[in-house]
């Protein structure tokens, strides 16, 4: 996109992925990926990566 939509669109996702915000994220990230990588270690080679994806989803 270019000016001025890109510069809207922009700031509005700004706000969400300030330094505190992913700084608060982190610790549930963390616990999904290590359950994921236990997980994918348990099952053993070769990994699906499409079976054992990492969520995006909204913490409630």
């Amino acid at each position: 996109m270019d000016p001025p939509d890109h510069t809207r669109l922009r700031k509005l996702t700004a706000q969400a992925f300030t330094v505190r915000r992913i700084a608060g994220l982190r610790p549930r990230i963390q616990e999904i990926a290590g359950t994921l990588s236990r997980t994918m270690a348990e099952h053993g080679p070769p990994v699906d990566l499409v079976r054992f994806p990492l969520p995006t989803t909204k913490r409630g």
